[in-house]
């Protein structure tokens, strides 16, 4: 699966006044655009067929929005893009209506850190944007790329920079595969190489910014295979021989997941000793639990 975002900048901002009564009121400022079009090919050169979004988004408003749990943040996450942080949410999608193909939103600003510097941004004069953000399949025809099926991870967070280096750090975070693990998406972790990138995109002049962007691009290219070498399939099946949850990978350290509690000495040894023939590819590494779970770390050289 592939981390699919889409963007939307020509959006709607309303403000209801709520009484409170005692002479008090409330002022909820809402952020209101179509988020998803059907049917046609979008600036991505996507085509979502309406059957696979209008599946998407019900499945997204049954889990999520009858819940209160359709939210998104300020500006997409460099790290855990299936996950949505509850340290970085700004809105709540209260509404979803369908309008031929396309599908408009309408989400309240909330009086969150990220929430109200949304509305001191747009008090301030700041374009705002909207983008989805899902994962999918996708097959080419003819000359587009045709949605074959789609999971939301958030109807859409808002963004206020849709700009060259944002755009290059999605497009990165697009090549990224995704699979799903035990009900979890987990994919090849790349924000290390992404801050690299972005930092290089920042320092970089306006007008030399499109070559530095292709240079770093084709520099993410022939060193992307070269960040997982260091884990090869005998490893992978060593760790996979003791039944975790969720293997994740961030530069050299890798990161194991056990649902439940484990002893973390017996755990550490259990590890050592599965991953004995791998030993001199290994710095370090130590168990502990967190939050009910078994976590084991390994450092590689």
């Amino acid at each position: 699966m592939k981390l699919l975002c889409e963007l939307t900048d020509d959006i709607k901002i309303t403000e209801d006044i709520i009484d409170l009564g005692e002479g008090k009121s409330r002022k909820d400022m809402y952020i209101e655009g179509i988020t998803l079009q059907g049917e046609v090919k979008n600036k991505n050169n996507r085509v979502y067929p309406k059957a696979v979004l209008s599946e998407a988004i019900k499945k997204h408003i049954d889990e999520f929005m009858k819940v209160g749990r359709a939210v998104g943040e300020l500006n997409h996450p460099v790290e855990k893009s299936s996950e949505i942080n509850p340290d970085r949410i700004s809105h709540r999608f209260v509404e979803v209506k369908e309008d031929g193909n396309n599908f408009i939103t309408k989400a309240m600003v909330l009086n969150t850190t990220h929430g109200t510097q949304v509305k001191n941004l747009i008090s301030g004069g700041v374009k705002m944007g909207i983008s989805s953000r899902g994962f999918g399949d996708v097959k080419e025809s003819g000359n587009a790329k045709v949605v074959q099926s789609l999971y939301l991870v958030s109807l859409g967070d808002i963004v206020t920079n849709p700009s060259a280096p944002n755009a290059f750090v999605t497009a990165v975070m697009e090549k990224t595969e995704w699979i799903w693990e035990n009900g979890i998406l987990v994919g090849k972790d790349l924000s290390e190489e992404l801050d690299e990138y972005r930092d290089a995109l920042d320092k970089s002049t306006q007008k030399d910014r499109d070559d530095v962007a292709i240079d770093l691009f084709k520099q993410y290219l022939s060193t992307i295979s070269e960040n997982y070498q260091n884990v090869d399939e005998s490893m992978k099946t060593d760790i996979e021989s003791l039944k975790p949850d969720k293997i994740e990978r961030k530069g050299k350290a890798i990161k194991i997941t056990w649902n439940s509690e484990k002893d973390p000495k017996k755990l550490k040894a259990e590890l050592e000793k599965a991953l004995s023939s791998s030993k001199d590819k290994i710095k370090w590494m130590g168990a502990s639990n967190e939050n009910g779970k078994a976590v084991a770390e390994i450092d590689l050289k």
